[in-house]
């Protein structure tokens, strides 16, 4: 179980080696946490960031449930949750997107130079925590 106060520092295990901001927000763009490195050298805000994940998240999962009901056949398994999605910002920034639960997203911002499997990988371990912690308070599995 992740305790409130405990959010930010748990998100900082994201952090690090190219990866300055990482964040815990809901399928609505509120942020539940965040963790921001001292030497930030991205100009944006976490508040600037949860609104517009979200709406990107959404455009993915829209357009997946729409692919899977045009062939049935060859996707036969998805849960409705984003895995991992990666998208490239301006000046070559990227943000990794992980799905942490039904109504939750961890979010990392990295750096040009971050090759995209670290970031994947540092992204699902944080956010198969994070699922499991709120599966707790869901009562399911």
């Amino acid at each position: 179980m992740i305790r409130s106060r405990r959010v930010s520092p748990f998100l900082s295990r994201i952090c690090g080696d190219g990866i300055p901001m990482a964040l815990l927000v809901t399928a609505d763009g509120e942020i539940l946490g965040s963790h921001v490195e001292e030497e930030n050298p991205i100009a944006l805000e976490p508040s600037d960031v949860g609104a517009l994940v979200t709406e990107v998240a959404a455009d993915y999962l829209q357009l997946g449930k729409e692919l899977q009901r045009l062939d049935n056949k060859t996707i036969k398994s998805s849960n409705g949750l984003l895995p991992c999605l990666i998208v490239e910002m301006n000046e070559g920034y990227w943000v990794g997107i992980a799905g942490a639960g039904s109504n939750c997203y961890v979010v990392a911002i990295a750096e040009p130079a971050v090759p995209q499997g670290f970031l994947k990988e540092r992204l699902l371990a944080v956010s198969q925590y994070v699922k499991e912690s709120f599966s707790q308070i869901e009562g399911g599995p």
